[in-house]
């Protein structure tokens, strides 16, 4: 009973102090999928959440690559692929101080990625190349540090962010041969509360 009344007090008195109302979120960083990574590449991010308690916020969130690559055994190899996520997103904040924010969040999206044109990688022998699309419904897990600017503004230092994908996500019957690993992001950015 005590530790739920005192973890009650620690979320009213960081409420208390919150900012509340509704928060768009843009940054920008780099992102890379799988563990070798076979696609990496610049990201472009947007957020809208709604304050509800100055403790949780929730909305949905959309983010591509931007210039992203595929690359085949070395780095002189590559081709073009992008990454589109778009999806809903919880975000809780565990710590103030001062002027410092930290959050954690969990978010599930609907992953998607294209490659294309690829060698062939099903038939090494055949001239012919492969555009590899696919989907998935995936769930993330982030952290990240926010700054206080003042007037409504926030510049978010650095986010993680980490998203698990199926191992058959875009594999060799769609052309990849070989499970990807987790897809990893680091970004930057600012947000506006509005009150």
């Amino acid at each position: 009973m005590k530790k739920a009344l005192f973890l009650f007090l620690i979320l009213f008195s960081i409420g208390a102090q919150a900012q509340r109302g509704f928060e768009v979120k843009v940054g920008g960083g780099i992102t890379f999928l799988g563990l070798d990574p076979w696609i990496r590449g610049g990201i472009i991010s947007a957020t809208a959440l709604y304050n509800i308690n100055g403790v949780l916020a929730i909305g949905p969130t959309f983010a591509t690559t931007a210039g992203a690559k595929f690359y085949i055994m070395e780095s002189a190899n590559s081709h073009e692929s992008s990454l589109n996520e778009i999806g809903l997103i919880a975000q809780f904040t565990v710590l103030r101080a001062g002027k410092f924010k930290m959050y954690v969040n969990g978010n599930l999206a609907n992953v998607k990625g294209k490659t294309g044109p690829v060698p062939n990688f099903i038939d090494p022998t055949s001239s012919t190349t492969l555009t590899i699309e696919d989907s998935a419904i995936s769930f993330g897990l982030g952290l990240g540090t926010l700054l206080n600017l003042g007037k409504g503004f926030y510049l978010n230092i650095l986010e993680y962010e980490i998203r698990t994908l199926s191992s058959d996500f875009m594999d060799m019957e769609k052309g990849y041969q070989g499970s990807i690993g987790p897809m990893s992001t680091f970004r930057t950015g600012i947000s506006y509360t509005f009150n």
